[in-house]
């Protein structure tokens, strides 16, 4: 990153401190830098390691995250663009994600019986379809879940 970014005679970007307990704020930091100017690029050899609690790996844990991770990105474009363009850009896309995963999770049940395997994997797939629709529409409603006020 270039120190420009962060410069008092740059960009002079921070994180979000109400974001603190959200996440999303390393999201929004670098969503700000590219409409302040700055680009991002990908690195082929990067080298990157991350030890992942058990907890996480957990279908609530996930189910969790994409309610999280999905209200946070309808937060930053609310952010970013404003209320009715934050509405028009995530409403259809939640009630598209909701659709969905009611759809998959009614096929779970139904293929449970014959193939359990097959059936979780709808039932997981469909849940979190379901919790980023759910998410979505908790942004936009101005509410941001709070994760990480109790370290895991």
């Amino acid at each position: 990153m270039k120190s420009r970014v962060v410069r008092a005679d740059g960009l002079a970007l921070r994180f979000d401190e109400a974001m603190r307990f959200s996440g999303g704020s390393d999201s929004d930091f670098f969503f700000r830098a590219v409409d302040g100017g700055a680009s991002i690029c990908w690195v082929d050899d990067a080298f990157v390691r991350e030890i992942v609690a058990a907890q996480r790996v957990s279908i609530t844990w996930q189910w969790m995250r994409a309610l999280r991770v999905a209200a946070n990105a309808a937060t930053i474009h609310k952010k970013r663009r404003g209320p009715l363009a934050a509405w028009i850009r995530y409403l259809p896309k939640s009630l598209m994600r909701l659709l969905r995963g009611a759809g998959r999770m009614v096929c779970g049940v139904m293929v449970f019986l014959p193939s359990s395997a097959l059936g979780k994997k709808w039932l997981v797939r469909g849940g979190k379809d379901a919790a980023s629709g759910i998410g979505s529409i908790i942004g936009l409603l101005g509410l941001t879940p709070q994760p990480y006020k109790t370290v895991d």
